[in-house]
């Protein structure tokens, strides 16, 4: 009689610790899923006024920089070439024709998905490079490119050649394109890395937070 009170009793015990458990279990789904919605809720705030800011037109003016526009080299980059020809002394017949027909026919293209470049006459080139590609950007200027308010912007790839994949010339708005073309290269690679990850609705508000506020900084 004794033994199986005794069993009892710890059927008692065990049965209450198993709910204790069950309870404790279902407080912390509960306040999880409060922290989640309550971050949600705070994501979809914070969109709404950073939507607010941009449509009241008080974000920085840099915003109204779209690299779509850009199509053609400034004629600076004729002044820049001419310069450096003369530079040379008697090589400048040399150098001259070649630089000139580059710049009539230099020819860039900014997209949602990379950039391309094209320049020449007989031999026409054109490199084409997805931002997802894009190791590294540096931007340069000499003595000469400061005084015409002009820079090359050196594009690294990991192809693995010593020297740079693209060099962007005869741009006059070079950092907003340098910031622009890093913004697309990490956000083409997050993209690459979370597309497999499954979807979660206050993770997605808070990158697009996250963009918008980079895109607009």
């Amino acid at each position: 009689m004794e033994k199986r009170v005794r069993k009892d009793h710890r059927n008692d015990v065990i049965s209450d610790h198993e709910k204790q458990k069950t309870e404790r279990d279902a407080i912390r789904s509960t306040h999880a899923e409060r922290e989640r919605r309550h971050i949600l809720t705070t994501s979809r705030m914070t969109l709404n006024i950073c939507i607010r800011q941009k449509d009241h037109g008080r974000w920085p003016s840099m915003t109204t920089f779209d690299p779509r526009r850009i199509e053609r080299p400034d004629s600076s980059l004729m002044k820049y070439y001419v310069i450096m020809s003369i530079l040379t002394g008697p090589g400048f017949f040399v150098l001259i024709l070649p630089l000139f027909f580059k710049y009539e026919t230099l020819k860039y293209r900014f997209d949602d998905e990379g950039m391309s470049m094209s320049w020449g006459i007989l031999y026409r080139r054109e490199i084409y490079l997805t931002y997802r590609r894009i190791q590294d950007i540096h931007l340069t200027r000499n003595i000469i490119q400061r005084w015409l308010g002009l820079a090359t912007l050196t594009i690294q790839t990991a192809s693995g050649s010593s020297g740079p994949e693209m060099s962007v010339e005869g741009i006059l708005e070079a950092e907003p394109l340098r910031d622009y073309l890093y913004t697309k290269m990490r956000g083409a690679r997050e993209h690459h890395e979370v597309k497999e990850q499954p979807h979660d609705e206050a993770l997605t508000l808070l990158r697009e937070i996250r963009d918008l506020i980079r895109s607009r900084a």
